[in-house]
C-alpha cells in the first residue's frame, strides 16, 4: 500500500497511467525502494543474496473505471553465492502485479501473483 501525493490526479488512459506509475516509482522513492525488496524476497529462497537493477514497469491492462489492473516489472537480477562470491547475473526477468487505485483513501494497492502454492513476491506493498 502507498500513499499517493496530495496533488495525484487519478489516471483515465493507459498512457496517464504509464506516466504516474513512472513518476511514482522513480528510483530514489520509497515505492521504488518497496518494490525491489520485495522482488529481492521473491528471489531469495531460490538463489543466494539477490540484487535488483534495470527496473522497468509495463501495464498489462488498465481498466478506467475501477482504476485498476496488471503491470509486468522487467527487471535484471544479479545472484551473489556468499560461500564463494561468485555473482551470476540473470537478465530480462519479469513479476507481475495486479494494482488498485483507492479513491476515497488516496492509496494504491499492489499485490504479487501467486506461484503455485506459495506467493512468488512479497503478499503485498
Amino acid at each position: 500500500m502507498a500513499s499517493l501525493p496530495a496533488n495525484f490526479t487519478l489516471p483515465t488512459t493507459d498512457h496517464e497511467l504509464q506516466a504516474a506509475l513512472t513518476q511514482l516509482f522513480n528510483d530514489q522513492g520509497r515505492l521504488f525502494n518497496d518494490l525491489t525488496e520485495a522482488l529481492k524476497a521473491e528471489n531469495r529462497e531460490k538463489y543466494g543474496l539477490p540484487e535488483i537493477s534495470n527496473v522497468e514497469l509495463e501495464v498489462i491492462n488498465f481498466d478506467t473505471q475501477l482504476v485498476q489492473g496488471r503491470i509486468r516489472v522487467n527487471y535484471n537480477l544479479h545472484i551473489t553465492f556468499s560461500c564463494s562470491a561468485i555473482i551470476t547475473h540473470h537478465n530480462n526477468q519479469h513479476s507481475y502485479w495486479d494494482f488498485d487505485f483507492n479513491k476515497h483513501f488516496n492509496e494504491l494497492y499492489f499485490v504479487g501473483d501467486e506461484y503455485g502454492d506459495i506467493r512468488s513476491t512479497l503478499d503485498e506493498f
